[in-house]
């Protein structure tokens, strides 16, 4: 019985947080992602983004100098990837001294899909104005790989986090469906037994008698 119990309580949990997920998380990330602004990278640079978070780059395109890279030690998945963007065409590469945007990726599948553009990139990332909390090492391997960039002046900007995007909110609306499910299965199967005897046939007996043939 104490199992049947903690089984449906488990499964409650599950089916609300899937509901939450879908109901509230997913309309609230897509809300803030309808308001992020669009600009390119030269309006970036110029104008900054204002006072929002977040920005949706339009045309950027990864530097092809080099990058710096850190890696899990244990798991060997990507930590964090630091590489230059610039916007506009790729003969158009800025000097490294006139680089003012710098990309932090700290995704493998945004690495890839990034990495595999040919053409300008678009991507919503979270901007700062530096990049003074980026470890020392990983900026020094940059310095080496640009010769002359003025890593004090650039922007850092940052994907592969929690950046508000449509499909962002699609991946946690299809969460929320999956628990919703996982946690209604496990309600019903807490509960079968106790349906079971509810619906079992009641066994009628007869009045009993004390006497025996004489």
């Amino acid at each position: 019985m104490p199992e049947r119990s903690g089984t449906l309580l488990g499964g409650a949990c599950l089916f609300g947080l899937g509901l939450l997920l879908c109901l509230v998380q997913a309309p609230d990330v897509r809300e803030q992602a309808a308001r992020v602004p669009r600009m390119t990278c030269d309006q970036l640079v110029a104008n900054g983004p204002g006072a929002a978070p977040y920005v949706t780059l339009t045309n950027a395109r990864l530097c092809g100098g080099g990058f710096a890279l850190e890696r899990d030690s244990e798991t060997g998945s990507l930590s964090q990837l630091i590489i230059p963007v610039y916007g506009g065409r790729p003969a158009e590469q800025p000097k490294p001294r006139d680089l003012a945007l710098l990309l932090r990726i700290c995704d493998d599948r945004e690495k890839d899909r990034l990495f595999a553009c040919r053409d300008a990139a678009e991507f919503t990332c979270e901007v700062r104005p530096d990049a003074s909390h980026v470890e020392g090492w990983l900026l020094e391997e940059l310095a080496r790989q640009y010769p002359g960039i003025r890593l004090e002046r650039c922007r850092l900007l940052t994907v592969g986090l929690h950046e508000p995007t449509e499909a962002r909110a699609r991946s946690v609306f299809h969460t929320g469906l999956f628990l919703a499910a996982a946690g209604a299965v496990l309600v019903l199967f807490a509960l079968r037994p106790l349906r079971a005897a509810a619906t079992a046939p009641a066994i009628e007996r007869g009045p009993c008698s004390g006497t025996g043939p004489a």
